[in-house]
C-alpha cells in the first residue's frame, strides 16, 4: 500500500495551523482513522496511509472553507452520548444541551412526551434513555431530519413501543395529548439571516429561521400547545434573550416554572406548566 512520509503528528500540526484548531484537527483524524483519543496519542508517530492522507486533508480542506463540523465527522456529542448528523439537518447546539441537562436534573418521570422539531432527535432521545419519558413522539416537517432522527432511534436501540415519528408542520398532523412538549424552534429573524457564521448557513434555512420576528414557530407552540398538553403538562422550548417581551404576555395559560441561562448569555430556554383552566 503506497505510504507517505508523514506521521500522524505532522498530520496533525498541519491541521492544527489550517485551522487554528488543534481540538477540530484531532477530531478529524480520529474520525477518519476511526481511532479513540487513547489511540490517537499513542500512534502519533505511525504512518499514514496515502488514501488516509488524502481523506483527511481533503476534511481540514472543508472544514476550512466553512463546512460545519458535524457534517464531516456525521457526529455529534448531546449528554454524553454520540449521535447521527447527516448533511441538510440542523445541528445540536450546546446552549440545548444544557436546557436539556437543567430539565433532566428538576424532573423525574412523563407518561408520554412530544418533541417537536425534532431534527436529528436528540432531546427526545435523550429523555428516553435517562428514562425520563416513557413513550416520545418526534415530529418534524423534514423529510432528512425523520430520517436522520429513526437513524439515531436505531443506532441507540431505543424498542418502537417507546417511540413515535410523525412528519408534520408543527401539530398540524397530530391528534393526541401529551404530559410534556419539548423544542427547539427555529428563531432567528429573516433580517438576521444573512450576519450568521458561514458554516451555519450551510444547515437548513427552515430550520434557523421563523418569520421577521422570528417568532413564527414560538408562537404556534404557545397558542397550541395548551390544546395538545395535559392539564399540568410541561413546555419547555429555547428561545433568544430578547424575544420573551414579546410572548411573555402570551403565557396566559401557563405559569413560569424557570428561566433557564446557558453559556451563551443571548440564549435562554423557558419551563411552563400548564394551568388548569384555560382563557
Amino acid at each position: 500500500m503506497k505510504t507517505l512520509n508523514y506521521e500522524i503528528n505532522e498530520l496533525f500540526l498541519i491541521g492544527s495551523k489550517l485551522l487554528n484548531s488543534k481540538i477540530e484537527s484531532e477530531i478529524i483524524i480520529r474520525d477518519s482513522l476511526n481511532i479513540t483519543k487513547e489511540e490517537f496519542y499513542l500512534s502519533l508517530r505511525n504512518k499514514i496511509d496515502y488514501s488516509d492522507y488524502e481523506n483527511i486533508i481533503k476534511k481540514f480542506n472543508l472544514r476550512k472553507n466553512g463546512y460545519p463540523l458535524s457534517y464531516i465527522t456525521n457526529k455529534k456529542y448531546f449528554l454524553d452520548y454520540e449521535f447521527i448528523v447527516n448533511e441538510g439537518v440542523f445541528i445540536p447546539r450546546f446552549e440545548t444541551e444544557e436546557i436539556v441537562y437543567n430539565f433532566i436534573k428538576k424532573f423525574s418521570k412523563f407518561k408520554n412526551s412530544l418533541d417537536i422539531c425534532c431534527g436529528t432527535g436528540v432531546i427526545g432521545i435523550s429523555l428516553i434513555l435517562n428514562n425520563l419519558t416513557d413513550k416520545c413522539t418526534f415530529v418534524d416537517i423534514s423529510d432528512k431530519a425523520i430520517y436522520n432522527t429513526f437513524l439515531n432511534l436505531k443506532k441507540f436501540n431505543i424498542d418502537k413501543n417507546r417511540y413515535e415519528i410523525i412528519k408534520s408542520d408543527m401539530f398540524k398532523n397530530l391528534k393526541s395529548k401529551y404530559d410534556l412538549i419539548i423544542s427547539n424552534p427555529p428563531y432567528i429573524k429573516i433580517l438576521e439571516y444573512d450576519n450568521l457564521p458561514k458554516d451555519v448557513k450551510i444547515e437548513p434555512k427552515e430550520a434557523l429561521i421563523s418569520g421577521f420576528d422570528g417568532l413564527n414557530h414560538i408562537k404556534i407552540l404557545i397558542n397550541e400547545s395548551k390544546n395538545f398538553l395535559n392539564k399540568g403538562g410541561i413546555l419547555i422550548f429555547e428561545f433568544e434573550k430578547e424575544q420573551l417581551k414579546h410572548f411573555e404576555d402570551k403565557l396566559i395559560n401557563f405559569k413560569i416554572i424557570q428561566i433557564i441561562k446557558t453559556y451563551s448569555d443571548n440564549i435562554l430556554g423557558i419551563m411552563l406548566e400548564k394551568l388548569w383552566y384555560n382563557f
